[in-house]
């Protein structure tokens, strides 16, 4: 430990004003990236010279290294810093630094950075970067104080790492949770590294779907949806999908807070981080409750035109069946009796009752 701060142990043999054993330890024996990356720049530090600007170490460190002074001149850099810019290691050396800054890094911004290295203090931030071929990205950099062998600061060592794609994939977190915000479908993301499914988001078209509030149900397992009449069997499926983390898409009937019942579709996602570990379930919630009706009233009038039309069949059959008895009764001049067309009626609803019956399974 150098003035509070961890140095990690490795080989650096032969390194002017360094101890053998002085550099890179791997990650895990700091507790953050951050002290990790910290005790990088001390060795770093120690270890670049004037005189030693070619260090195989310092050639093979992650991070990309630009020694620059104070007039902006490149006086060294590694190959990740070659990686990094596009250039080669001997075409950035001996060139201005103003080639590889982007068009959002001014001289007001280099100036405040010249003023806190010559106090030595350093500086962290993202800068924005040119390649040689044109394209632009960001980096997070962190520039320190480079002193020479008399210990004077002569200009700065930069430490940098692309960040483009971190930035990036914010950029499209920031459109995917505007959209989420927009839309018209109710979403609600559940905290799985907690018991119980937590709520920790919803969108207002979930406020406006169950007329709950954001404030009366954070932190509540989204259960409060349920009614007497939800169906358990689709709360089964919800559970055995969560329990396999796996996606799942229902349908099943679910109150409002003023007690009123809407049919929502459900489509329930598992998230994993880059680990595969589960870190939320996120549901999508919609409102089909007027798709349903619709549809069960259109069932029951083709249902009932159905039937209506199979009774009219059958009085027709009935009646050409019960032609002959009673022409039977005119030609013998014997009026059927009131016993016989009793019975005659009687056959008659029972044959269109049992004909009903089956025309409704």
């Amino acid at each position: 430990m150098r003035n509070g701060e961890i140095v990690p142990e490795s080989a650096m043999d032969g390194l002017p004003g360094v101890k053998a054993n002085a550099l890179c330890a791997d990650i895990e024996s700091c507790d953050t990236f951050d002290r990790f990356y910290q005790s990088r720049l001390i060795v770093m530090r120690d270890s670049v010279s004037p005189n030693n600007l070619s260090s195989s170490v310092f050639d093979q460190m992650a991070e990309a290294i630009l020694v620059i002074n104070f007039d902006g001149i490149i006086l060294g850099a590694n190959r990740s810093a070659a990686e990094l810019f596009g250039y080669p290691v001997e075409a950035l050396c001996g060139s201005s630094s103003r080639r590889l800054r982007g068009s959002s890094y001014t001289d007001s911004q280099r100036k405040r950075i010249h003023e806190r290295i010559k106090a030595g203090k350093t500086w962290r931030g993202r800068m924005e970067f040119v390649k040689s071929d044109g394209q632009t990205g960001f980096h997070e950099t962190e520039v320190s104080p480079f002193r020479n062998e008399q210990n004077e600061i002569v200009g700065l060592i930069s430490s940098s790492r692309d960040v483009s794609l971190d930035i990036a994939l914010e950029a499209q977190s920031d459109l995917i949770l505007e959209a989420v915000r927009s839309s018209n479908f109710g979403v609600t993301i559940a905290d799985a590294t907690l018991p119980d499914l937590p709520l920790q988001y919803v969108n207002s078209a979930f406020e406006d779907i169950t007329g709950y509030a954001f404030a009366e149900i954070k932190g509540r397992n989204c259960r409060f949806l349920k009614g007497p009449d939800t169906d358990q069997e689709a709360v089964s499926d919800i559970r055995r999908a969560i329990h396999r983390e796996e996606p799942l898409t229902t349908m099943l009937l679910n109150y409002r807070k003023d007690g009123t019942r809407f049919w929502n579709r459900l489509q329930l996602s598992p998230i994993h981080d880059a680990k595969k570990r589960l870190r939320a379930y996120m549901s999508v919630q919609i409102d089909i409750t007027r798709d349903v009706s619709e549809r069960t009233i259109e069932r029951e009038r083709q249902k009932m035109e159905h039937l209506g039309k199979l009774a009219s069949g059958i009085s027709h059959e009935l009646n050409n069946a019960l032609q002959p008895i009673l022409l039977m009764g005119g030609a013998t001049g014997r009026p059927l009796t009131e016993k016989y067309k009793r019975r005659a009626g009687l056959r008659r609803q029972r044959y269109r009752a049992r004909d009903l019956c089956k025309g409704d399974r």
